[in-house]
């Protein structure tokens, strides 16, 4: 028997959601939500988004209640768009075309659009030295200062290189627990849209072809990933790579779908 997760820890969850829809009429649809939550616990889970470095055990066993933080999956603004509109040219349309062959050329254009914004995840810091004496998982350092202090208006690679202010954690002395709390700040946001662009041929009565151009990350935008949290690294506090999940760079595809 193999245990795959300790069953201990909590967790609190509480949200608002707002969403809008318009269903499919005069060749338009869209929906859009939006959410505004908040979700805390002790524990990490075996999949999340922060990925907080450290292990899934408490480093006080005496005291689990200062393990509670943001947790890894926290977030706080999510809004969600989708929108389908039939190209309003051709016979019969707003823009009414009588000519067969321009017909065949300028109906049955589709475009369609995805696009997710949301804001980062919280941040966790763990000491890379063990200054307990208690072989304790992800130990922590001091908060001595005020890490989320820096000015937003810094350049881009300012913020690379040092998303957070990382002289407000200092080593804690032997043989204690440093003070700082499991999650300070947050990281980068994500702000991704997908395109489409479908054109329908009509074959024949009972046939029909779908041509598909799809551009994954349309604006070729960089979602910056989460710094690195582990105090005394040489990465602390280096953004060096990517969102998971996201997609690096713009991404071009190609479908056909018959029907019949």
């Amino acid at each position: 028997v193999q245990v795959l997760a300790a069953d201990i820890g909590e967790s609190r969850y509480n949200g608002l959601n707002i969403g809008v829809q318009k269903r499919f009429s005069h060749g338009l649809q869209y929906q859009a939500n939006y959410t505004y939550s908040k979700f805390i616990d002790n524990e990490v889970s075996r999949n999340e988004l922060a990925a907080y470095p450290g292990t899934s055990t408490y480093t006080d066993y005496y005291h689990p209640q200062n393990r509670f933080g943001l947790s890894g999956n926290d977030v706080r603004n999510r809004l969600i768009v989708n929108v389908l509109y039939d190209l309003p040219f051709g016979r019969g349309k707003l823009v009414d075309v009588q000519s067969p062959w321009l017909n065949e050329v300028v109906n049955g254009w589709t475009i369609a659009g995805l696009s997710e914004i949301h804001s980062g995840t919280a941040l966790s810091v763990i000491d890379a030295t063990d200054n307990t004496g208690t072989y304790a998982d992800g130990v922590r350092p001091n908060l001595t200062g005020k890490p989320n202090d820096l000015s937003n208006s810094r350049s881009r690679s300012e913020k690379i290189n040092e998303w957070f202010d990382t002289s407000a954690f200092t080593q804690n002395p032997q043989f204690t627990f440093g003070n700082a709390p499991r999650t300070f700040g947050r990281g980068p946001r994500l702000v991704t849209t997908d395109a489409s662009l479908i054109k329908k041929v009509s074959l024949n009565e009972a046939g029909a072809l779908e041509l598909r151009v799809e551009a994954l990350n349309v604006f070729n935008h960089a979602n910056l990933g989460n710094p690195g949290t582990t105090f005394g690294s040489p990465n602390f506090g280096v953004i060096s790579t990517l969102q998971s999940g996201s997609v690096a760079s713009r991404t071009l595809q190609l479908a056909a779908h018959f029907t019949f």
